[in-house]
């Protein structure tokens, strides 16, 4: 529940926001929604739809000076099947709830998997985790997890990929950064002011195809995707076209090149290159790539091009 968010600074609406994204909570908005700024409407909107998926808390017993937990983790996997032509947002969190909702009758043999915290996301998306950062004190204080807690489950990532790094997105900020693989020994962090909190998604590099890194969509870098195809120089991306949204993506293509063409709802549009990945060996061939941004802005009217991004190489 977001409450009287005229009384919260914007740094706190996000922090509130995250909670109820984290943890799959109830999206309720008791403002008068005439009277909101238009970046308070779009952080609800960055939370919409709610996926019915409830993280974990990292440091539930650890929660130092504040007394409250400010870790939790959520995994994303194109692994499990669901519907995301034709299933509404309030269909699809039911049956997120229903699938990841205890039961003595469910197998529980492989615990490695967390499949309580798992959420379903579109073919061709690949694995990753989601990780929130939350600083509750009234000052700034360094947050911190170590690389290893961030990780999705080993068994349904790549291990071809590995080698590669690691994508490292923030939501909130819109940021990128690349993480080598023998970097991940490390920790995430960072310094969040009075009542802030940061999502990081982290992802295993491709080593031949592309991939959907982030956007500033959904706090998911994900759920706002119905389809998604990849080659090493090619992607077709089809995003949620029920609501009116707009904001950047960001795309990774293992390969070099400043000559790309991009469209987006059909229209010819700039690919900006926000990072060059650093080549790296791997049987005796040089890999690399490019992270790429793209403005869209989809109408909402369930057109055949609304929403559609293409980017060739």
């Amino acid at each position: 529940m977001l409450g009287d968010t005229t009384r919260l600074t914007e740094v706190e609406v996000k922090s509130a926001a995250t909670v109820i994204a984290m943890t799959g909570g109830m999206l309720l908005l008791s403002d008068d929604l005439s009277k909101l700024s238009s970046e308070r409407l779009r952080v609800a909107s960055r939370i919409f739809p709610v996926t019915g998926v409830t993280g974990i808390t990292l440091d539930l017993h650890n929660t130092s000076e504040s007394g409250i937990p400010s870790l939790i983790r959520l995994w994303c996997t194109d692994e499990v099947a669901a519907d995301f032509q034709s299933a509404t947002a309030v269909e699809m969190a039911s049956n997120n709830a229903k699938r990841t909702s205890f039961s003595s009758d469910k197998s529980w043999d492989n615990r490695s998997i967390r499949n309580r915290n798992c959420l379903p996301v579109a073919k061709g998306l690949g694995t990753w985790s989601m990780l929130s950062l939350s600083n509750w004190l009234d000052k700034p204080a360094d947050v911190s997890v170590p690389f290893s807690a961030s990780l999705p489950p080993k068994k349904v990532v790549e291990t071809q990929d590995l080698h590669l790094g690691y994508h490292v997105f923030s939501f909130w900020m819109s940021k990128y950064a690349w993480v080598a693989t023998n970097q991940s020994g490390k920790k995430i962090r960072k310094k969040l002011g009075p009542h802030e909190s940061e999502i990081f998604h982290v992802k295993p590099v491709s080593l031949n195809h592309g991939q959907y890194i982030g956007s500033e969509l959904h706090f998911t870098c994900g759920y706002e995707v119905i389809s998604f195809h990849s080659t090493s120089t090619c992607i077709d991306l089809q995003l949620r076209n029920d609501l009116k949204r707009s904001g950047f993506v960001y795309l990774y293509l293992p390969c070099y090149s400043n000559a790309m063409k991009v469209t987006m709802s059909g229209m010819a549009v700039r690919g900006e290159v926000v990072f060059r990945t650093p080549k790296i060996g791997h049987n005796n061939t040089f890999y690399g790539g490019q992270v790429i941004r793209v403005w869209v802005v989809v109408n909402g009217n369930k057109s055949t091009d609304d929403g559609r991004v293409t980017v060739n190489i």
